[in-house]
């Protein structure tokens, strides 16, 4: 008997690296005892298989996670049997399949549930605010979970506390012991807001104590500030629902435009003051922030991209992340100074899909960049440029309120009143091109465009 020790109960990379060298050797499923710890089998021989790097798809992955004490056995009894006959992963009758899948399943929830319903308190630890969290998730998830609290609460110090593990953020992610409630304090003054907001937005109509209760387990409660005021709203449900229905209809409520005095901006200051509160759209509501344009307001030329990226969304600045690169370096290699110019989006915030851990950007619809197009046109009259690039089919359209081709309209000049456009790709085009001739022509291009730009702004 082979005897895998692992030194911790989430390591899914030494897992994987266990399992290639013993599927190399030929080692099979029954002949493997895996155990955390130092906890081993007596009767086995307790030598660690030699560690070989993982070549393949780490199927499973997150069945690894899951509480069960029979989760690497199982995974490794799949990976033993895909290696021999991949199609077995397509017959769902399988029942070391079927059982896989529940464990990914409860995984997934899990992460999921961390993500929702993790509570920050405030407290001073010697160097300003900290904020603390204690969670108790059901699997082996919050190592999994760090990059998204870290992508999320870039501009935080934080720390989450679990029974199992501790993770600790300044500036990089750190993991310790876990701990115990008494270590994070029990109340503080945040936890009347989300009793509030909770209190707002419960709809006594709907209530259905059973679904809520399998969405979200009692289990959770205690740990939830809101969940102190789920007994008091669900006794008052049914009243309040009474007095709902016998309530006469009340007139539509018609949207009044808002008053001149608090839309027209007098200074690019005034203009990102109102801007941080636009709610015009629904992409307010996911984004960590709005993204202002930035640069002087006298700029003779004006970048208008299409929207932020994750890194923009984060840092508060338009064109910082990998696309923002390749615009910095074409800059330097045309001789322009980005000091010089103003550089902002069509869109002002961030939309995207979320895929695993990471946010993924989305293209913003047609009706989207309409409504933040109002912004941007305030950007324009407040500057004056002389030449505005669109970059991206995106920005034209919020430029010009039609949608173009991009390739049939770059290198042309369009008149906006007493701006110009001229279009051009987005860097981020570049970065999508696989092929490498294609690439080199498309910066080629690229250059010759923002060349052309600053030659016509400068004139």
């Amino acid at each position: 008997m082979r005897v895998i020790a692992l030194e911790r109960p989430d390591d899914a990379d030494a897992f994987f690296e266990h399992a290639a060298a013993l599927l190399a050797e030929g080692i099979s499923p029954e002949h493997v005892s895996w155990s955390v710890g130092d906890s081993a089998d007596l009767f086995g021989a307790a030598i660690p298989a030699p560690r070989a790097k993982w070549r393949g798809e780490k199927l499973f992955a997150a069945a690894l996670l899951h509480r069960a004490a029979h989760r690497f056995a199982l995974v490794y009894r799949a990976l033993w049997r895909t290696d021999g006959d991949k199609a077995w992963l397509d017959n769902p009758a399988e029942s070391d399949l079927c059982s896989l899948r529940k464990l990914e399943g409860e995984v997934r929830r899990d992460i999921h549930k961390m993500r929702a319903l993790v509570r920050f308190r405030e407290i001073p630890d010697g160097y300003g605010a900290r904020f603390i969290a204690w969670y108790e998730p059901g699997h082996f998830t919050l190592r999994a979970n760090a990059d998204f609290f870290v992508h999320r609460f870039a501009d935080m110090r934080w720390s989450i506390v679990t029974p199992d593990l501790s993770a600790h953020y300044d500036g990089e992610i750190r993991f310790a012991p876990g701990g115990s409630r008494r270590d994070v304090p029990a109340e503080d003054a945040r936890d009347e807001d989300w009793r509030t907001y909770y209190a707002a937005i419960f709809n006594p109509a709907r209530l259905n104590l059973a679904v809520m209760q399998s969405h979200l387990p009692k289990k959770f409660w205690r740990n939830l500030p809101e969940a102190q005021a789920i007994p008091a709203l669900a006794r008052a449900a049914q009243t309040r629902a009474q007095t709902m229905i016998a309530a006469p209809p009340t007139a539509p409520r018609v949207a009044r435009a808002p008053a001149r005095a608090q839309t027209t901006a007098t200074g690019l200051a005034d203009l990102r003051a109102q801007l941080a509160s636009c709610e015009k759209c629904p992409l307010h509501r996911e984004a960590t922030q709005v993204v202002c344009g930035a640069g002087p307001s006298n700029a003779a030329l004006m970048i208008v991209a299409e929207q932020p990226g994750d890194h923009e969304d984060l840092c508060g600045a338009p064109l910082v992340g990998p696309a923002g690169k390749i615009f910095d370096e074409a800059l330097r290699r045309i001789g322009c100074d980005r000091k010089t110019i103003y550089v902002t989006n069509a869109v002002k915030h961030f939309k995207f899909t979320l895929k695993g851990q990471r946010r993924i950007h989305a293209k913003p619809s047609a009706g989207e960049i309409d409504i933040c197009s109002w912004w941007l046109h305030r950007e324009i009259e407040q500057v004056r440029p002389k030449l505005i690039v669109a970059m991206g089919a995106s920005a034209l359209r919020a430029l010009t309120g039609q949608s173009f081709s991009v390739c049939d309209s770059r290198g042309k000049i369009l008149d906006l009143g007493e701006s110009r456009i001229l279009t051009t790709t987005h860097p981020a085009y570049l970065l999508r091109l696989q092929d490498e001739q294609q690439k080199r022509q498309a910066w080629r291009a690229f250059l010759d465009d923002l060349a052309q730009a600053h030659a016509m702004a400068c004139a």
